[in-house]
Order: structure tokens, then C-alpha cells, then sequence
């Protein structure tokens, strides 16, 4: 039996500010499947419980991964699965090129942007960001056919946060009824 994402740790469990999420995604994954119920970004969640256990079920087509640190390898070893079955995924890691499992993301990745400025994630008990990140961030895509190697770019935080909240604004003046998770 394997330990819900929602481990009492608290840096396991920070959470992706939604314009974070908005403006890498655009909103359309449809499964988070590292997450639970407060900080899940989509409406489909897996929260690592024997249930609902994202390393071990099928993930949607499209996806969103902010994988807990001491589980990032695991998770980068299901999203390569994943696209073997066609699935795409967002895997937003720490900017760790140092690490084997940084390697092993990149070299199935389709793309990869790293991050330029530190991200303030969200802290899961108090809902406000936390300053002092000592780590830059990474986003992979990893779907399939990844026969090159990975294209490689960067994105200021800023440019992505102003992406991110122009999305949910809109989205928040629509008529349609947008999929804003709880947590912002």
C-alpha cells in the first residue's frame, strides 16, 4: 500500500499557484495526479491513497503533474508509461540537472522549459504563497513519439504569471463555467 500525496510533510505537499498552472497549461488537463482535494487543479485527482493512487491507475489524456519531492522519480517513470499509452503530461520538477531522474525526464520529453525566477508555491495550511524558494523550476511535457531531443526554453515566472492570470480572468468573466479549482 502506497502513502496518500497528502504526506504529513509540509514541503511535500506545497501547492501550484493556479497562474502557474493557467499559463504552462491554459487550463485543459483533465486529470492531477499528484494532488488532493484542496490543492487538486483539475477536476479528476489522484491523491495517492490505495483508492485513488496516481502511481498506480491509468492517467488521462492529458495531464498535470506537481509530483511531491520524494516521489519525482516515481512519478517521471509513470509519465514515460503514460505516453506509451498515448497520454501527455505536465511534470513540473524542481531545475535539478544534476539528478539521474532530471536526465531520464529529459530524454523522454518532448519539450522542457526551465524557469527563470523562483516560484512562490502555496503553502497547503495557511493558502498563502511561500517566499524563500531555494530552487529554480522545470516543466516537462512527456507524450508520445518523443524521437528527438527535447526542445529547450525558458519563461520568466513573470511572463508566465501574467499569461496565467489573463487566463483565469477571462475564464472568470466567461458565461461558461470554468473548471477554477478551490485554491488560489
Amino acid at each position: 500500500m502506497s502513502k496518500p500525496h497528502n504526506n504529513k510533510s509540509t514541503r511535500q505537499n506545497w501547492r501550484t499557484p493556479l497562474w502557474l498552472y493557467y499559463g504552462i497549461t491554459g487550463g485543459g488537463c483533465t486529470h492531477d495526479v499528484a494532488a488532493d482535494s484542496k490543492n487538486s487543479l483539475c477536476v479528476e485527482y489522484f491523491d495517492g491513497s490505495e483508492a485513488r493512487d496516481g502511481l498506480y491507475e491509468q492517467w488521462g489524456m492529458l495531464n498535470w503533474c506537481n509530483p511531491p519531492f520524494d516521489k519525482v522519480s516515481q512519478f517521471i517513470d509513470k509519465a514515460i508509461c503514460e505516453a506509451a499509452r498515448g497520454n501527455i503530461t505536465y511534470l513540473l520538477t524542481t531545475g535539478a540537472t544534476e539528478t539521474k531522474w532530471f536526465a531520464k525526464a529529459y530524454a523522454h520529453s518532448v519539450t522542457l522549459t526551465l524557469i527563470t525566477g523562483r516560484i512562490a508555491f502555496i503553502h497547503p495550511d495557511t493558502g498563502q504563497p511561500v517566499k524563500g524558494n531555494p530552487a529554480g523550476s522545470a516543466v516537462f511535457l512527456i507524450g508520445p513519439d518523443t524521437f528527438y531531443p527535447a526542445a529547450v526554453g525558458t519563461m520568466h515566472r513573470d511572463s508566465i504569471k501574467r499569461t496565467g492570470e489573463a487566463i483565469i480572468s477571462r475564464l472568470e468573466t466567461s458565461s461558461l463555467t470554468p473548471l477554477i479549482p478551490r485554491a488560489k
